[in-house]
């Protein structure tokens, strides 16, 4: 029964590609939570394959993985503040280096690019989180009781 409804869900997604996509956007938009817990449960599930899958897909298509570095590093470079030691510069690389060895990830606490705040690219602002809490957590900022 499993493997029959498989094959049918597959055959209509097929026959039915765009219709889905658009259905499940609307949905994503009206559940941004969801959608981000939804996301955040497949890639603990599956990070081998997103990630070969994502590897794949910038090896494919260069011209974007290079826009998407650019705008991510300058985003980066324009929220450091000019009056920033080299300390506290080398302390921003060693807690990026520290959360890579860990097989996690460094986050802002106030986000770079929030839909309501921006926060600085400063040591104080970052985190080490576990990767499927960063990708839960988004471009948020953590609400406080």
């Amino acid at each position: 029964m499993t493997r029959n409804r498989t094959a049918y869900h597959a055959a209509y997604y097929a026959a039915n590609r765009e219709k889905v996509r658009a259905r499940q956007a609307a949905y994503n938009a009206a559940n941004p939570d969801k959608a981000l817990e939804s996301y955040a449960k497949h890639y603990a599930g599956n990070r081998e394959r997103v990630l070969a899958r994502k590897a794949a897909y910038y090896a494919d298509n260069p011209e974007k993985s290079a826009v998407y570095v650019k705008l991510r590093r300058t985003r980066e470079r324009l929220a450091t503040p000019p009056w920033l030691t080299e300390e506290e510069l080398a302390t921003m690389r060693k807690l990026k280096a520290r959360a890579k060895a860990l097989g996690m990830s460094t986050d802002h606490i106030v986000p770079l690019k929030g839909k309501t705040v921006s926060g600085l690219h400063v040591p104080w602002n970052l985190q080490i989180l576990p990767l499927e809490d960063n990708l839960k957590k988004s471009n948020k900022l953590k609400e406080y009781p």
